[in-house]
């Protein structure tokens, strides 16, 4: 479902978990092992700075939309 939103695989993301921590990587990373960043109960969110999407995946659901 991740391939789907169409961001490019070099673009850089940053994954956040609670408001403290956060890394930076690529689509492509994330995509191939996103099971690994979603450990904390709280959810991630993740935003693209090039681009106006964000992300958020929490307890099974997720949520997609534009910054502005």
């Amino acid at each position: 479902m991740l391939s789907t939103l169409g961001i490019p695989n070099e673009s850089v993301l940053y994954v956040f978990w609670k408001q403290e921590i956060g890394i930076g990587t690529t689509w492509n990373v994330f995509c191939q092992n996103w099971a690994n960043f979603l450990y904390e109960d709280e959810g991630v969110i993740l935003v693209i700075p090039g681009s106006d999407i964000s992300v958020i995946l929490s307890n099974g659901s997720a949520w997609y939309g534009t910054r502005s």
